[in-house]
This record gives C-alpha cells, sequence and structure tokens, in this order.
C-alpha cells in the first residue's frame, strides 16, 4: 500500500515550478467527472420537473440545460486545474503565442462557438422555432455549441453553423408568435365579371380560413394589371409555418375548382404578333441602278 501511495506521489509533469502526480491527476479526473455528473443531475431534474408543463425538447428548457451544462464544464475545467496545482494566468500567459497561432488555425472552429454562445444567451433561435434559411424552411430539432440541426419540409437533417445564423438574415417564423400569412397569385381575363371573381375568391378563404382556424381575416386583393390577366393576391393566415407548402397546394386547388366552376376564365400567356408587310423591291430600277 505504501509503495502504490509512493508511486502516485511521484512527480509525472513539470510546468515551472508547479509539479503534477499522478495523485493530482486522478483528483482533477474526478473533479471534473463529479461537475460532468453533477451537470447531468441537474438537467434530469429540471426536465423531470417541467415534463407535465412543456416539451422537454424544445423551447427554453433546452436553452437553460445547455447554458447549465456548458457552465459546468468551465467550472469543472477551472477546478481541475486548480487542483493539478496550474495557475491558469501563468498557464495562458505562458502558451500565448501557441494560442495565437492555434487561434488562426482553429478561427472557424472558434467563431462557431461564439456564435453558439450568443445564440444560446440571446435566445433569438429556440429548439422548436421555424426558420428559412437558405431559402428553405426548416425546424430547429437542436442547439449545439458549434453547430444546429434542423429538419427541412422535404425531411433533410442539415447541419448549419452557428455563425451562419448569427451574420447571415434568418427568418424566425416563431420568434414572437406562429402566425404566417399565405400568399397565392391569381389571373383571371380582362373580359372576366371582376365582381363576380372577387367574390368567388373571397369564398374561398373564407372557407379555408375557417378551416384551418386563422387567427386573422382572409384577404383578396387586385395587385396588378397583367400584360395576359387581372392579378389578384388572396391571402390567408395560418397557425402553423411548417404547413405552408400543403396549405399553399391546397389553396391554389380550391381556387381552381371554384374558378372554374363559376366559370370565370385562367387565362394563358398571350403574345399578339403583328407582322407588318413590306413593298416588294422593283427589279427594273435595281438594274438601272447598277447600269
Amino acid at each position: 500500500m505504501t509503495k502504490d501511495t509512493g508511486m502516485l506521489d511521484q512527480t509525472v509533469l513539470r510546468l515551472g515550478d508547479t509539479s503534477i502526480t499522478g495523485a493530482s491527476i486522478i483528483a482533477a479526473a474526478l473533479v471534473f467527472l463529479a461537475c460532468m455528473a453533477l451537470s447531468l443531475l441537474i438537467r434530469r431534474a429540471i426536465r423531470i420537473a417541467a415534463k407535465d408543463r412543456v416539451d422537454p425538447n424544445k423551447g427554453t428548457l433546452g436553452v437553460v440545460t445547455r447554458m447549465i451544462h456548458y457552465s459546468l464544464v468551465i467550472v469543472g475545467f477551472v477546478a481541475a486545474m486548480q487542483t493539478l496545482g496550474i495557475n491558469l494566468g501563468v498557464l495562458f500567459g505562458a502558451g500565448a503565442i501557441f494560442a495565437v497561432g492555434l487561434a488562426f488555425a482553429m478561427q472557424s472552429i472558434a467563431q462557431n462557438f461564439v456564435a453558439g454562445v450568443i445564440l444560446l444567451a440571446e435566445r433569438a433561435i429556440k429548439p422548436g422555432d421555424i426558420l428559412a434559411v437558405d431559402g428553405k424552411i426548416v425546424e430547429v430539432q437542436d442547439m449545439g455549441i458549434r453547430a444546429t440541426i434542423v429538419t427541412a419540409t422535404n425531411g433533410e437533417r442539415l447541419v448549419v453553423p452557428n455563425s451562419t445564423l448569427i451574420q447571415n438574415t434568418v427568418t424566425n417564423y416563431t420568434l414572437k408568435d406562429p402566425m404566417y400569412r399565405i400568399d397565392v397569385i391569381v389571373g383571371v381575363g380582362y373580359d372576366a365579371d371582376t365582381d363576380a371573381a372577387k367574390a368567388v375568391l373571397m369564398s374561398v378563404v373564407e372557407n379555408l380560413a375557417a378551416e384551418w382556424k386563422s387567427p386573422r381575416p382572409p384577404e383578396v386583393l387586385m395587385t396588378d394589371f397583367a400584360d395576359s390577366s387581372i392579378v389578384y393576391t388572396v391571402s390567408v393566415w395560418t397557425g402553423n409555418p411548417w404547413n405552408v407548402r400543403r396549405q399553399r397546394a391546397e389553396m391554389r386547388e380550391h381556387v381552381w375548382k371554384a374558378l372554374g366552376a363559376a366559370g370565370v376564365v385562367i387565362p394563358f400567356k398571350q403574345i399578339d404578333l403583328h407582322v407588318i408587310s413590306t413593298p416588294k423591291a422593283d427589279p427594273g430600277a435595281a438594274a438601272g441602278l447598277s447600269g
């Protein structure tokens, strides 16, 4: 027993005036693991306590548990270094040159790390939010310290670097509320009865608004005079932005059937081509000129 204890007290590594022994390494590892275990217990307790109130995988709860985890990771690291007897100030000062070179080499990783901390702190984007990223509608599944995992409407899982969400303009459809306006463009012929056409379109969107429990009244607006048609924009509000693609298709189907039943024509694009004839050249005159 005495022999084993003596081996643990032997110096394994020396940093400046600090001697690191096997015993101190084991103690530092136990301190760090204790912080990790504490993080796990606290997060599990929070999820159990909030199970009947909120979805434990989404929203504020996910942000809170991640902040707790990363905070305890930092505390565990600092406590482990102190257990080893390492002065972090001296360590950082001694490795300043190396740290600068490493920072240049890992600039992208460091940028995403800082962006992840900002996202978790600001809570402008949370798990469960519906976003528009690079032209795609996505739902946030998990927010990491380097990247955010999202799911697109076609089922694709995308890994989005946190710096992308910080540096680019991102639409968050559920930042304050989930309301989203679905617009469909409809063209009717210039010979159509505009009052009748508008009445048909209004009937369609009112029925859809009632079916979808729309939070705001629908609209039918004449928005343009195109080359071949009078253009209307029909709008219905929805409380679920995730279903926008399906609901927009449903709107188009209802509009098409309703206008067809009412005898209102949706015209094809038409181009009028006018051919202007020119007088034929006089052969005699041409011969005279040549002579």
